[in-house]
């Protein structure tokens, strides 16, 4: 490893994105950077503040190690993801805009848990084998719909999620009770 810093950084990035087909401007959409800084990052000009350089690790699926120059190995565990890593991973794919990003996202939520809905109907009442593998693909575009709707509310998934926690938490401060949600309902 002869670089490092701002150069092997510069030149990874440039390559990742080439490989990817995205333009300097699409990648600072969908990793919340200006044009500007990406393009003095691939010209060694500048090295990324800590957020931006974790953002577009992200954005590629590699590590800061491999980004900076560190090890040579691009791949990181693709099978852990956190949900702000999904979101933006998933937001890559989306092309509405406005509210019809809103109105994508809750007709996509929709149909995509009637499909999960329907795998597990045929299990129960139709004699099928339950097809985990096809209901764990569904559960993802359940998801990708829920990314979607964050994202036009200009929320992250990670806040999303855990202000479901809190929520829970309160409900249910000692874990599921079938007498607080008979209460609850009745309320």
């Amino acid at each position: 490893m002869k670089e490092f810093g701002k150069t092997i950084f510069g030149t990874r990035l440039l390559q990742l994105r080439q490989r990817q087909k995205i333009t300097e401007q699409e990648l600072g959409v969908m990793t919340d950077i200006s044009f500007a800084s990406i393009s003095n990052y691939e010209q060694g000009l500048r090295y990324p503040r800590l957020d931006n350089a974790i953002r577009i690790a992200r954005y590629f699926g590699v590590s800061l190690d491999y980004l900076s120059g560190i090890q040579e190995k691009e791949c990181v565990e693709k099978h852990a993801m956190g949900m702000s890593e999904y979101q933006l991973m998933a937001m890559r794919t989306s092309n509405t805009r406005g509210v019809g990003k809103l109105i994508n996202g809750v007709m996509g939520l929709c149909g995509e848990s009637g499909e999960v809905m329907d795998l597990v109907k045929k299990h129960m009442y139709q004699g099928h084998e339950l097809d985990s593998e096809r209901l764990v693909e569904e559960l993802g575009d359940v998801m990708w719909y829920i990314a979607e709707v964050a994202n036009y509310l200009g929320m992250d998934l990670g806040e999303v999620a855990y202000r479901n926690i809190e929520k829970l938490k309160r409900r249910y401060p000692d874990g599921f009770d079938r007498e607080r949600s008979v209460e609850r309902e009745n309320a």
